[in-house]
């Protein structure tokens, strides 16, 4: 007899193999290696004193006993799953993952907006330019991402597609009296997806021939910045710039505005385990009219 119970992921990674027939199929859908799934199948047939699955070249087959552990592990996960869900779908507290360029310069000076519509739901914002791990991080309940949005994945939603623009105070425009003398301020971004999408290109067709090599800093955040306090151009999402455009602490060039095109969006990501929580999809609807005029 069984003096404890195998652990809860080791049977996770046998009921995905049992239905998938095979270890390569089950390491994709659990997001490990093939060599992950077989070493806790092991380890399971070790714990058990049993054998599972019969090996073959491209599949594996249930021994007899490994069925009857399939039908209880299968229905236990899907009963799992189902309870879980209907605990969380309608929690009142969501944490969310972000940059801290967006979380700082366009959501967190938003959420009263949310919090006046929907008081009774809590939302917790941490940020960081590292990508969570969604569907295995339960810390996490949604994140707002930027870069190029696979809107092929069913958990992806574009929110709005990015547009870049010049902005800088008044009084810089006012005292700029020859272009090459603009300095100008971009980000090189961490991301190395992001680092293909640079807009130094786009700047040389718009902007007059030698115009000077920008100053780069880590994010967008910095760049901002120093367009504020006065030292140059900021080449920066107008969606990131909108709060200091709004106070009239930064604008565009009244006579020479320029629009850089960009494949890059914000686009929110949303775990399986998610899909029907009533609070996230009240939070999604709102950021997405926050866009509607953008």
């Amino acid at each position: 007899m069984l003096k404890r119970l195998p652990s809860l992921n080791s049977i996770k990674v046998f009921e995905a193999t049992a239905r998938l027939k095979s270890f390569k199929a089950a390491a994709h859908e659990l997001n490990v290696s093939p060599t992950a799934v077989s070493h806790q199948i092991s380890e399971l047939e070790k714990e058990l004193g049993i054998k599972l699955f019969v090996r073959g070249f491209r599949m594996v087959t249930l021994t007899d006993e490994g069925e009857k552990l399939a039908a209880v592990s299968t229905k236990l996960i899907s009963e799992l799953k189902q309870t879980l869900s209907e605990l969380t779908a309608h929690s009142k507290k969501i944490t969310i993952s972000t940059t801290h360029s967006f979380a700082a310069m366009w959501l967190v000076p938003r959420l009263n907006d949310f919090k006046t519509l929907y008081p009774d739901i809590d939302i917790q914002i941490k940020a960081d330019d590292q990508l969570v791990d969604i569907n295995h991080d339960l810390s996490f309940d949604m994140a707002i991402r930027y870069g190029i949005a696979d809107l092929k994945d069913p958990h992806v939603t574009e929110v709005v597609k990015d547009t870049f623009g010049l902005f800088a105070t008044q009084q810089y425009w006012a005292n700029l009296t020859d272009q090459p003398q603009m300095r100008l301020f971009m980000t090189q971004w961490k991301n190395a997806d992001l680092l293909k999408h640079d807009h130094m290109d786009c700047l040389s067709k718009l902007l007059e021939q030698g115009h000077p090599k920008p100053d780069f800093f880590e994010d967008e955040n910095q760049v901002i910045q120093a367009a504020l306090a006065g030292l140059g151009v900021a080449v920066v999402s107008k969606i990131l710039v909108q709060q200091s455009v709004a106070q009239g602490w930064l604008g565009e060039n009244g006579s020479s505005q320029v629009e850089l095109e960009s494949a890059l969006s914000y686009y929110t990501v949303l775990p399986k385990r998610h899909i029907e929580h009533k609070g996230i999809q009240s939070f999604q609807q709102w950021l997405k009219q926050q866009f509607t005029d953008v």
